[in-house]
């Protein structure tokens, strides 16, 4: 199962201990000639892969030093076949985490046993291994596999294909230079959104006077965190009691003006902070066309919010309501621009961990792989332990779901 990267290694090392503890030493010689087949496999992943075998060695690493000792102790068998099978293997692991990495668990051999030391290093993969063959190829006259291709000959277009002559001052013109991408613009660009006009201020103003009292719109801007509560939940009620029709017809209203400006979706207050989040998704859901826009205007924040205990649940009931109605990808691209980069860390990690376990609830239909990979790429290369762990399970989850093709 391993080697079809269905279970990391570090999870079965239990059972793999269990088979090298049998008393029969064809069973352990037979499971170490397993486990080095599937260590090899692991580090030869092909560069398709490339993210899958990064986190398989993160998981792998907390595993490293059990996996080693258990490998040395089977060298040290009364058994021919498994001190050779453990060899083998043991050559493997030090192609997965580096051959420094395993040195320390081989020296006593260099003092008791150069003979085993010497042969246990022989199994190490060789770095000069591809530059010796193409030396030895050329030596002998052998093709080598670095050989550069031949091109196929050029063949003369006939009459009928030619074309027109083109003029020698043309032809000589340099092409226009091809301006590449930055890394922040690498990610494909969302479509356009099909959402009506949005209402000017003057209308969402006049809209909102006939929607809320001036009382409670004074009450969304108080300094005092019970009053705001008190309008918000006025606002809730309010938007209990309209129809589909007008819940539709107000939602801008109700989204990016009223709520946005005060008491916004930022408050310092849980309560108040939790409450305008549950109108948004209540409104996201209770409409037959959520706008892009509307939910554009609070994902960064609720994004910010999914590192506070307090707001976490709403923060993330009001991205899933989202997703509901626009689907993942709109909600994973809004996440991208912010949340790798944020200066708090914790940010980072818990809209990865929001993100994980959005790909386990919903799939991966219609998200961009390739634009989650990127991000993921550069998540695994932050310094905070939690950033990389949380980017190792969105890979993960989009593994289980996409297979091997990821």
């Amino acid at each position: 199962m391993s080697t079809n990267g269905c279970l990391p290694l570090a999870d079965m090392l239990d059972d793999i201990t269990t088979a090298l503890n049998a008393k029969n030493p064809q069973a352990k010689a037979l499971t170490l000639q397993w486990l080095s087949r599937a260590l090899k496999l692991t580090s030869k992943q092909s560069y398709a892969l490339d993210m899958l075998r990064i986190f398989t060695r993160c998981r792998f690493a907390k595993a490293a030093k059990p996996f080693a000792t258990l490998l040395v102790s089977c060298m040290e068998d009364s058994a021919g076949d498994v001190r050779e099978a453990a060899c083998t293997a043991f050559g493997a692991f030090a192609g997965l985490i580096g051959e420094r990495a395993v040195l320390p668990y081989i020296e006593k051999f260099e003092q008791t046993n150069k003979v085993m030391f010497d042969k246990i290093k022989s199994f190490f993969p060789s770095v000069t291994g591809s530059a010796t063959a193409s030396a030895t190829g050329s030596a002998t006259g052998q093709p080598t596999t670095n050989t550069v291709p031949v091109a196929p000959p050029v063949t003369k277009p006939s009459a009928a294909t030619r074309r027109p002559s083109v003029p020698v001052a043309e032809t000589a013109k340099k092409p226009p230079a091809i301006k590449r991408p930055s890394s922040a613009a690498n990610l494909s660009s969302e479509p356009k959104s099909n959402d009506p006009p949005a209402p000017s201020d003057e209308e969402m103003e006049a809209k909102a006077a006939s929607l809320l009292s001036e009382s409670v719109r004074t009450q969304l801007a108080s300094k005092d965190w019970k009053e705001r509560l008190a309008a918000v939940e006025n606002v809730a009620s309010t938007v209990e009691s309209m129809s589909s029709e007008d819940r539709a017809a107000n939602v801008d209203v109700l989204i990016c003006f009223i709520l946005d400006k005060t008491p916004g979706y930022g408050d310092v207050n849980a309560q108040v902070c939790a409450k305008t989040f549950s109108v948004a998704a209540q409104l996201a859901r209770g409409v037959a066309r959520f706008p892009k826009r509307c939910a554009a205007v609070v994902i960064p924040n609720a994004i910010t919010k999914l590192a506070e205990p307090k707001n976490k649940q709403p923060a993330s009931d009001v991205l899933t309501s989202f997703c509901e109605r626009l689907g993942p990808q709109f909600v994973f691209a809004q996440l991208y621009k912010t949340a790798p980069t944020h200066k708090n860390p914790s940010v980072t990690a818990a809209a990865l961990t929001w993100m994980a376990q959005t790909i386990q609830d919903f799939g991966t239909a219609g998200i961009k792989i390739a634009d989650l990979i990127s991000v993921m790429k550069t998540c695994l290369e932050a310094t905070n332990p939690k950033i990389k762990t949380s980017a190792v399970d969105v890979l993960i989850e989009t593994r289980k779901r996409k297979g091997p093709s990821m």
